[in-house]
C-alpha cells in the first residue's frame, strides 16, 4: 500500500494489504516460517498483542541479501477478508533505530471488533485445512510476501547505488 525510505536508504517502513477469504484463519507458525525463509534468515523475536479482540502477531527476523545484512520487524493482523502487515526493514550495518521501528510497527490499531471470526478447525498436525486450501502453505506465503517485496526493493536500490559509484 505504501513504502517510506529514510534519506540514507537504511530504514524502510511499509504497509501491505493482502486479500484472503474471510473464513480462513492463518497459522502463525507457518507465517513465521515463510517470513524467515523469504529473508534467508531466522526469527529472532516473536510475540503477540490483542487490540479490540484481534490478535496482532509481532515478529523480527535477521538475515542477509546479496551480502547485505537486513533486519525486518513486522506486525501482522487478519481483519475480515484481509491481512495487514506493517513492516520496518533496517538494511546494512548502520545502527538500528529501535524507537522508530517499534513506534511504527506498534501503530496498528483495530477500530472495530470483527463479528465474523469463523476460524476453521485445526488438524492433528497443527495445519488447518479448509476445503482444498492448504492453510499451512497459504500462511507461509502471506508471512513472507511483504519481506519478499522489501527484499526486491533493497536489491534494486543496491544495484542502483553500485551503478552510481565511480
Amino acid at each position: 500500500m505504501v513504502l517510506w525510505v529514510s534519506n540514507d536508504g537504511m530504514l524502510r517502513l511499509g504497509v501491505i494489504k493482502i486479500a484472503i477469504p474471510s473464513h480462513i484463519k492463518l497459522v502463525r507458525s507457518s507465517a513465521e516460517e515463510g517470513f524467515a525463509e523469504e529473508i534467508g534468515g531466522t526469527i529472532t523475536a516473536s510475540s503477540s498483542v490483542v487490540k479490540n479482540g484481534h490478535e496482532i502477531w509481532l515478529m523480527t527476523a535477521k538475515g542477509s541479501a546479496h551480502g547485505v545484512n537486513i533486519q525486518i520487524t513486522q506486525a501482522m493482523v487478519q481483519y475480515n477478508a484481509n491481512v495487514y502487515k506493517v513492516m520496518a526493514a533496517n538494511v546494512g550495518d548502520a545502527p538500528i533505530d529501535e524507537t522508530t521501528i517499534n513506534t511504527f510497527v506498534n501503530s496498528i490499531d483495530i477500530k472495530a471488533v470483527n463479528p465474523n471470526s469463523d476460524t476453521g478447525r485445526a488438524g492433528s498436525d497443527g495445519r488447518r485445512q479448509n476445503g482444498h486450501i492448504d492453510l499451512h502453505n497459504l500462511s507461509k506465503t502471506i508471512g513472507g510476501v511483504g519481506a519478499l517485496l522489501l527484499m526486491g526493493i533493497i536489491v534494486c536500490l543496491l544495484v542502483r547505488r553500485g551503478k552510481n559509484k565511480p
